[in-house]
Protein backbone atom coordinates (compact mmCIF):
# COMPACT_ATOMS: atom_id res chain seq x y z
CA UNK A 1 0.00 0.00 0.00
CA UNK A 2 0.98 4.09 -0.95
CA UNK A 3 1.69 6.53 1.28
CA UNK A 4 -1.36 8.63 2.34
CA UNK A 5 0.48 11.95 1.91
CA UNK A 6 -1.23 14.62 0.57
CA UNK A 7 1.36 15.30 -1.78
CA UNK A 8 1.75 12.01 -2.71
CA UNK A 9 -2.03 11.44 -3.03
CA UNK A 10 -2.68 14.48 -5.25
CA UNK A 11 0.70 13.77 -7.72
CA UNK A 12 -0.71 10.14 -8.12
CA UNK A 13 -4.65 10.37 -8.23
CA UNK A 14 -4.94 10.60 -11.80
CA UNK A 15 -3.21 7.44 -12.64
CA UNK A 16 -5.25 5.72 -10.67
CA UNK A 17 -8.26 6.74 -12.73
CA UNK A 18 -6.62 6.03 -16.23
CA UNK A 19 -8.80 3.95 -18.50
CA UNK A 20 -7.28 1.62 -20.73
CA UNK A 21 -7.40 0.69 -23.97
CA UNK A 22 -9.28 -2.40 -23.10
CA UNK A 23 -12.16 -0.61 -21.63
CA UNK A 24 -15.25 0.70 -23.13
CA UNK A 25 -15.22 4.11 -24.41
CA UNK A 26 -17.55 6.77 -23.15
CA UNK A 27 -16.97 9.61 -25.10
CA UNK A 28 -17.28 9.49 -29.51
CA UNK A 29 -14.23 11.53 -29.62
CA UNK A 30 -10.76 10.39 -28.47
CA UNK A 31 -8.93 13.81 -26.77
CA UNK A 32 -4.99 14.07 -25.49
CA UNK A 33 -3.87 12.30 -23.29
CA UNK A 34 -4.62 8.35 -24.22
CA UNK A 35 -3.67 5.70 -22.83
CA UNK A 36 -0.74 4.75 -22.37
CA UNK A 37 0.43 8.48 -22.45
CA UNK A 38 0.46 10.19 -18.82
CA UNK A 39 -2.29 12.41 -17.50
CA UNK A 40 -0.99 16.08 -18.02
CA UNK A 41 -1.24 17.53 -14.78
CA UNK A 42 -1.73 21.12 -13.87
CA UNK A 43 1.50 22.96 -13.24
CA UNK A 44 2.89 24.24 -10.07
CA UNK A 45 2.50 27.71 -11.14
CA UNK A 46 -1.36 27.54 -11.63
CA UNK A 47 -1.77 25.97 -8.61
CA UNK A 48 0.04 29.02 -6.96
CA UNK A 49 -1.69 31.83 -8.63
CA UNK A 50 -5.49 29.39 -7.69
CA UNK A 51 -7.28 31.64 -4.98
CA UNK A 52 -8.25 29.92 -1.80
CA UNK A 53 -11.10 29.52 0.40
CA UNK A 54 -10.67 32.31 2.88
CA UNK A 55 -7.86 34.26 1.40
CA UNK A 56 -9.86 37.98 0.33
CA UNK A 57 -7.94 41.14 -0.90
CA UNK A 58 -11.09 42.57 -0.02
CA UNK A 59 -11.99 42.67 3.86
CA UNK A 60 -15.59 42.01 5.55
CA UNK A 61 -15.46 45.85 6.20
CA UNK A 62 -13.90 46.91 2.78
CA UNK A 63 -16.94 45.00 1.61
CA UNK A 64 -19.45 46.16 4.02
CA UNK A 65 -18.46 50.02 3.03
CA UNK A 66 -19.24 48.95 -0.56
CA UNK A 67 -22.76 47.98 -0.11
CA UNK A 68 -23.51 50.36 3.12
CA UNK A 69 -26.14 51.80 0.56
CA UNK A 70 -28.01 48.87 0.35
CA UNK A 71 -30.51 47.17 2.54
CA UNK A 72 -31.36 44.04 4.36
CA UNK A 73 -31.02 40.69 1.97
CA UNK A 74 -29.90 42.93 -1.04
CA UNK A 75 -26.96 44.23 1.19
CA UNK A 76 -26.04 41.01 2.91
CA UNK A 77 -26.06 39.34 -0.76
CA UNK A 78 -24.16 42.70 -2.63
CA UNK A 79 -21.26 41.81 0.90
CA UNK A 80 -21.34 37.96 -0.57
CA UNK A 81 -20.62 39.24 -4.06
CA UNK A 82 -17.90 41.23 -2.83
CA UNK A 83 -16.38 38.73 -1.04
CA UNK A 84 -16.75 36.04 -3.91
CA UNK A 85 -15.02 38.14 -6.60
CA UNK A 86 -12.62 39.76 -4.53
CA UNK A 87 -13.67 43.21 -6.24
CA UNK A 88 -15.49 46.02 -5.10
CA UNK A 89 -16.43 47.66 -7.87
CA UNK A 90 -19.64 44.57 -7.79
CA UNK A 91 -21.13 46.69 -4.76
CA UNK A 92 -22.02 49.09 -7.79
CA UNK A 93 -23.67 46.35 -10.12
CA UNK A 94 -26.35 44.60 -7.51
Amino acid sequence: MGSRSSANLLTNFPSLFVVTDTEEKLFRTARAPQYPEQCILPSPESQTKRRRLGDNGVSKDEAEKACAQKEGQLKQACIFDVLATNDVDVAGAV
